[in-house]
């Protein structure tokens, strides 16, 4: 077969991983140039972003294209005549300007430091990573840089993830059982320290969606709700649940939370076994813990009391 054009992609393509074109390869794309084989250079860069590339090849001497903007521009890189030009309409300009009011430019994803290329076998799709560990975890972590700046993504990463969402659920869930109490405290530090989150958070979204520093005011919160709970009053504890909703709801957080009915006949083991164990019947204890294991429901002891979770 003879070939009369080759056009090539790129990087991890014409170029290496280091973004270079090795010896054996511009020996090899001048050797066909030179038997009358037109190389075209294609990518979505801008032009002025492959030239570098066309003249390292001699393709301004040997013949040869570079086809830029995904097609959008060809030109002929031996007389620089422009072949194809698709130029944008202006009578779409207005249109489309009004549809999209905001253009945002997001970084690349890189995997363990590498441009993710199916020539590096190092691709894979969200769904892959979802199957492994869910959706959630990815929000998370595309929320740990600035949108316009590169991400690095390796399993260690996502699994940090993974388990900063799981201190999130558990400090919600705290909250909520701290709401369940009979008796509260009265400090009001808590209704403060929430106000300070959210406004810290707004900053921080405000500027330029500034992501990391939002989840940072997040775990401000969490922080505070962790030390200040067991002494809080209930106002207290429900003002830092609303701002704690308000604010992962902003980011899409903690979308998977269900809070779940307990039935009577659970809430009165569990009051029969605190019982047992005030009166250190140890062996009573465990067989009620037994029993609500049994039932599906696994039970916490902690400072301010035994605390319910599903199984």
């Amino acid at each position: 077969m003879q070939y009369k054009v080759l056009a090539l992609d790129l990087d991890g393509t014409l170029t290496n991983n280091a973004k270079v074109i090795t010896p054996r390869t511009k020996a090899a794309l001048q050797a066909a140039a030179d038997r009358g084989v037109r190389i075209v250079l294609a990518s979505g860069r801008p032009t002025v972003g492959i030239e570098p590339l066309a003249k390292e090849l001699e393709l301004d001497r040997r013949g040869g294209c570079i086809l830029s903007y995904n097609g959008g521009k060809i030109i002929d890189c031996k007389t620089g005549e422009t072949l194809v030009q698709h130029e944008f309409p202006p009578e779409l300009i207005d249109p489309v300007c009004t549809f999209a009011r905001y253009w945002m430019h997001n970084g690349f994803i890189n995997v363990d430091n590498q441009k993710m290329s199916k020539s590096l076998h190092n691709f894979f799709t969200v769904r892959d990573v979802a199957d492994v560990y869910g959706y959630e975890p990815i929000r998370y972590f595309m929320l740990t840089a600035g949108y316009r700046m590169p991400l690095n993504y390796t399993v260690d990463l996502i699994e940090s993830c993974k388990n900063s969402l799981e201190r999130l659920y558990t400090c919600r869930e705290n909250l909520d059982f701290a709401l369940t109490k009979d008796t509260f405290g009265t400090d009001e530090t808590l209704k403060e320290k929430a106000a300070e989150a959210r406004t810290k958070f707004c900053t921080a979204m405000d500027d330029d969606l500034n992501t990391p520093d939002a989840l940072a005011a997040v775990f401000d919160l969490v922080k505070e709700i962790n030390t200040l709970s067991a002494v809080s009053s209930k106002d207290a504890l429900q003002t830092a649940a609303a701002a704690f909703d308000e604010i992962t709801g902003v980011l899409g957080l903690l979308y998977n939370r269900k809070k779940d009915e307990v039935p009577a006949e659970v809430t009165e083991l569990v009051e029969k076994r605190a019982a047992a164990k005030k009166a250190k019947d140890w062996a009573t204890a465990d067989a009620i813990r037994a029993q609500l294991t049994e039932l599906g429901w696994a039970v916490k002891d902690t400072a301010q009391g035994p605390q319910l979770s599903k199984l």
